[in-house]
């Protein structure tokens, strides 16, 4: 009898502990990595917006785009990263600036991927436009990294509300 009880207290903890686990991965990610990704924008923004010009010349590097769109991403970029950040640290459309992020990541991990496979030397340009690191491997995976984040904080950021749905609904919701 003892031992059964024992295994049923510890059977308790331990589920117990992954709900406890799971549930501050969720707020995690759907309240800190937000915020966190937020910053990370805005240090990245800032440079870009003092200094259009460096970054232009940075982006002309790349040499992936016609000079008449590199202006305008020269332009835009800073500004949307600024935006997306604004949204994530203050909660302000939350979901879709998760989504930008990850689409803006991901645009920049493909832009580094062309510079790879031309074999370029460039200056990254993501938070230091000038004497910045170069393009590697690093700064790819950082870029997929970052974009897998976001991507999972969106997903979670979905999962809570539908959970919240359901609690909120306590049995009165035809779904």
């Amino acid at each position: 009898m003892e031992w059964g009880s024992a295994v049923i207290r510890r059977t308790e903890r331990t589920l117990l502990h992954r709900l406890v686990l799971r549930g501050a991965a969720t707020f995690s990610l759907v309240s800190v990595v937000p915020v966190l990704i937020g910053v990370l924008l805005v240090c990245s923004a800032v440079p870009k917006i003092r200094s259009p010009w460096v970054w232009y010349r940075v982006l002309l590097a790349y040499d992936v785009l016609p000079d008449a769109l590199t202006r305008a991403v020269a332009v835009v970029v800073p500004w949307m990263e600024a935006t997306i950040a604004a949204a994530l640290i203050f909660g302000l459309l939350r979901r879709a600036a998760l989504a930008a992020s990850v689409v803006m990541f991901a645009g920049f991990a493909v832009a580094q991927l062309s510079v790879l496979a031309r074999g370029l030397v460039v200056e990254c340009g993501c938070f230091s436009i000038s004497g910045g690191s170069p393009v590697g491997a690093w700064t790819l995976g950082r870029a997929l990294l970052l974009s897998c984040v976001a991507g999972a904080a969106f997903v979670a950021s979905k999962k809570r509300k539908l959970e919240g749905r359901r609690l909120s609904c306590e049995g009165s919701c035809d779904e």
